[in-house]
């Protein structure tokens, strides 16, 4: 999920790497965008699932982050809208597809992207932003082999896109969180494995995050949310036996995310003060 965080906390930090400022400045990619950016394997060609205004593939087309970009949705009004603001010399193919459908000989996906490549073929990243874990899990499923990078920032269920990726032996190889319009959203990076990868369990979220800065903020909107579907004591007690497991179950987890917390903000601080400038001896 994206989560909702306190106005002006933490602003502009976790926004990702400068990534040329010709292409990004002139499309005005939000920080949430530059991160997808930041994880994109250069050198890729782009597939950008749900592109809506095709804002990502004409940024990283143009900061020559990617050779080419093949930039899909299912509507045709933002496709419209996109188009308009292409320009003559931009390497950006418009297709109107159901996600890797647009690769299909009838939509013609492949042949556009060739045709902006030529004799190169290089493989391909996908980029899937701004829905849910479910549907990301669902297309992740269907991609063919030619993609082989896959940089995704999914709205919610992040635990079932990891799992959905480590069935399908992909790797997540980095998680980062970034603080964009007054909320938390995670980007993930991962690339194809060896199916004997699948044998090997994946790393844990909080593992993945491990020193992001935006760490705390997240272990925290997590116990909010947490506390906020927590039935009261009394509507507790009437529960049946397996829903009161539950919620004991997430007890545990509270407590372990509170654990998680303290301990992050320690080190926060502990780093905070170790860096901070010391004064002029007298």
């Amino acid at each position: 999920m994206s989560w909702a965080v306190p106005s002006g906390a933490l602003e502009g930090r976790g926004t990702g790497e400068d990534l040329g400022a010709q292409g990004l400045e002139m499309m005005k990619i939000g920080p949430r965008l530059r991160q997808v950016a930041a994880f994109f394997p250069s050198g890729h060609a782009a597939l950008d699932i749900g592109t809506d205004h095709a804002l990502l593939p004409l940024a990283l087309t143009r900061a020559g982050r990617a050779p080419a970009a093949l930039a899909v949705d299912i509507n045709a009004a933002p496709l419209a809208s996109a188009r308009r603001r292409l320009a003559p010399d931009d390497r950006v193919a418009l297709v109107q597809a159901d996600g890797f459908d647009a690769l299909s000989p009838a939509r013609g996906g492949t042949a556009a992207l060739d045709a902006l490549t030529g004799d190169a073929r290089p493989p391909l990243c996908v980029t899937i932003c701004g829905v849910g874990g479910k549907l990301v899990a669902a297309l992740m499923a269907r991609a063919p082999a030619r993609v082989t990078h896959a940089v995704l920032q999914p709205n919610l269920q992040h635990a079932r896109v990891l799992q959905a990726l480590h069935a399908l032996s992909w790797r997540v190889d980095a998680a980062r969180l970034t603080l964009d319009g007054g909320r938390l959203f995670l980007t993930l990076a991962a690339r194809r494995a060896p199916e004997a990868a699948a044998k090997v369990a994946p790393p844990a979220l909080d593992e993945l995050l491990r020193g992001d800065p935006l760490r705390p903020l997240w272990l925290r909107a997590q116990l909010a949310a947490l506390d906020a579907r927590r039935p009261p004591p009394l509507a507790l007690a009437a529960l049946p036996p397996a829903a009161r497991d539950h919620w004991r179950a997430q007890d545990a987890l509270r407590d372990a995310l509170r654990d998680a917390l303290r301990d992050a903000l320690r080190d926060a601080l502990r780093d905070a003060l170790h860096d901070a400038p010391q004064p002029p001896e007298e």
